[in-house]
């Protein structure tokens, strides 16, 4: 039988991972009941229905034939074969009508679950917080999704259909007690070795479940990493290397499955012989007892051949709830890890959002997961409708002060202000309104243009996104493919060139007219005829729109208001970008004249 410590996990992880689904199950336990008692009272009647045949004169002993008999009385049918024949049928027919409602509750209580839990797997890490969100490994979320989930539910079905097999395994006993408590005793002692047997078993398979479900989220990241790499993996001839990789991950996985259906087999299909070996022993204890009633007998066998089959059943059903146990643990734990790390919201304060002087940083600071700062006691003002350039050396701290500025983060000491506020004070959802990101690494949906300047902003109209896309010099190119506006652009905007995908991305950003913009090395991938034009548009933007761009090409910042030069956290030069250009000595000359 499974181990005590694979019943506490699930005793534990079950009021976590269903909470609000008792009353339901409740409901299935009693219909569970309702149909073992049913089919029990049905095969009971056999016992009298016999008595019409036995002419040896030995009438039953038990109470529910007494009943049975009571019961014609009572409604005033004759009690003859042909009404105990029909009184049988429509006890089975009940407990069809029953079984099958039951079936019908049970699917939609998995189905339901199965939904809520995909809806909010997805919700709840789209309102995780970043510093969360960049622990998860590429293709966690899809695992849990497509396959944790869906197992998960398939343990609320194991366990509603334990405890229904349970009602009936109860209402079965009842009855096989009230015929002989001497065999009764004997089936459940027999049973009860079998269960002390399989213990092993099922310990071995909850084990190969675990490793399965592990194996799932490596497969899952492969094929992700895979995908997203497919350029570099051809252009680096290694596919025969990604693919063996692959193929072992498929064969570990192919091996567990195997080892878990023969074990799983062995268990459920053991059960039936040693049933039949019981059931075997009882009928040659009863040629040598002459008191036994011919109809008792064979409602007996049958009683203690249907709680061998249950027997049987629940030893699947367990099997069931245990292999599914690391999904409902995975789910259940991400759900609760990520409902901790949630965007802190309710103590940011509900002021609106308002821009009429300046954005500053006072004495910011920032450590990722308590290791040196990424930024250390940096202070600057960005004035309203100025442009403010950052640039430095990699992992100077440039993108630590976008995404604080996006509120991805927060900082460890000091704080950022617009028009002398706490930005944190800012509703969030007023405040991302107000701003637009572009960043180097372009995300592009398998959509049309117009949707994917759109992204999911309803008050972007078409006209809105036309003239973005003039802004960002892309508005010729989308004219001029064959669907204009509602082309698809592929997985990923596979169509289109890189400096395509980024002017896009840029049009997308200023059809929601931000207040302030953060191009994060926007401009990368553009060649310099697009850039000079995007640059123009940029500069067209200064005094209607604060913008703050990282640049390596310095090119797209020689007209910032500011320069801003982070090293190792800090800010070590600011200025125009002329006045830096006199000091032979500073970092942006150097590297401007190097990169001429």
């Amino acid at each position: 039988m499974i181990s005590m410590g694979t019943i506490r996990s699930i005793v534990r992880i079950f009021p976590r991972a269903f909470r609000g689904y008792s009353f339901r199950i409740l409901i299935l336990s009693i219909l569970g009941f309702l149909t073992g008692l049913l089919e029990g009272i049905g095969i009971t009647a056999l016992i009298p229905l016999f008595n019409f045949f036995d002419r040896s004169g030995r009438e039953p002993t038990d109470f529910i034939s007494h009943a049975i008999e009571k019961f014609f009385t009572l409604i005033q049918a004759p009690f003859t074969l042909p009404t105990v024949l029909l009184f049988i049928v429509l006890l089975f027919f009940s407990k069809f009508a029953i079984a099958v409602i039951y079936s019908y509750i049970a699917t939609r209580i998995q189905t339901g679950y199965e939904k809520k839990t995909m809806d909010l797997l997805l919700k709840t890490t789209l309102q995780a917080d970043w510093p969360y969100l960049l622990k998860q490994r590429l293709g966690k979320l899809e695992t849990l999704i497509k396959i944790d989930a869906r197992n998960s539910g398939g343990m609320l079905q194991a366990i509603s259909m334990f405890i229904m097999l349970c009602a009936s395994l109860l209402a079965y006993l009842l009855i096989a007690i009230n015929i002989s408590k001497t065999v009764t005793l004997a089936a459940l002692l027999f049973g009860g070795a079998a269960i002390i047997l399989y213990k092993p078993l099922f310990s071995f398979a909850h084990a190969i479940s675990n490793q399965i479900s592990q194996m799932n989220v490596s497969i899952a990241h492969h094929i992700n990493e895979s995908i997203i790499g497919m350029k570099t993996i051809k252009a680096l001839g290694a596919e025969t290397q990604v693919g063996a990789l692959g193929e072992q991950f498929f064969d570990q996985m192919r091996n567990l499955q195997l080892r878990l259906t023969v074990t799983r087999k062995i268990t459920t299909e053991s059960i039936q012989p040693l049933g039949v070996t019981f059931i075997t022993g009882i009928i040659a204890f009863a040629f040598y007892q002459t008191s036994y009633n011919l109809g008792a007998l064979a409602a007996l066998i049958y009683l203690i051949n249907r709680i061998f089959q249950y027997t049987q059943s629940m030893q699947s059903v367990i099997h069931d709830a245990s292999s599914t146990l690391p999904y409902v643990e995975n789910v259940t734990t991400y759900l609760e890890e990520a409902e901790k790390a949630k965007e802190i919201r309710h103590e940011e304060g509900n002021k609106p959002f308002q821009f009429n002087n300046d954005l500053a940083f006072k004495s910011v600071s920032f450590s990722y997961l308590n290791e040196r700062n990424a930024l250390n006691s940096v202070s600057f003002t960005a004035r309203k409708g100025s442009m403010i350039g950052l640039i430095g050396p990699s992992g100077a701290g440039k993108t630590t002060t976008f995404d604080l500025m996006l509120r991805f983060l927060q900082p460890t000491s000091g704080k950022i202000t617009i028009d002398e506020q706490d930005i944190h004070s800012i509703k969030i959802s007023d405040w991302r309104k107000n701003i637009s990101y572009v960043s180097q690494d372009v995300f592009i949906l398998n959509d049309t243009v117009f949707n994917n300047i759109k992204f999911f902003d309803e008050s972007v109209t078409r006209e809105n996104a036309e003239t973005a896309a003039k802004m960002a010099q892309i508005h010729d190119f989308i004219n001029a493919l064959p669907q204009k506006y509602d082309t698809v652009v592929g997985e990923r905007g596979g169509f289109l060139s890189a400096g395509q995908r980024q002017r896009i991305a840029l049009a997308r950003a200023l059809a929601r007219k931000p207040k302030i913009l953060l191009l994060d090395e926007a401009t990368s991938a553009l060649d310099n005829e697009s850039e000079k034009k995007i640059k123009e548009a940029i500069d067209g933007l200064k005094g209607e729109v604060t913008i703050l761009a990282i640049a390596h090409r310095l090119s797209t910042v020689l007209s910032a208001d500011k320069l801003l030069v982070l090293e190792e956290g800090k800010i070590t030069e600011e200025g125009s970008p002329r006045e830096l250009l006199k000091d032979k000595d500073t970092y942006f000359y150097k590297v401007y004249n190097l990169r001429q």
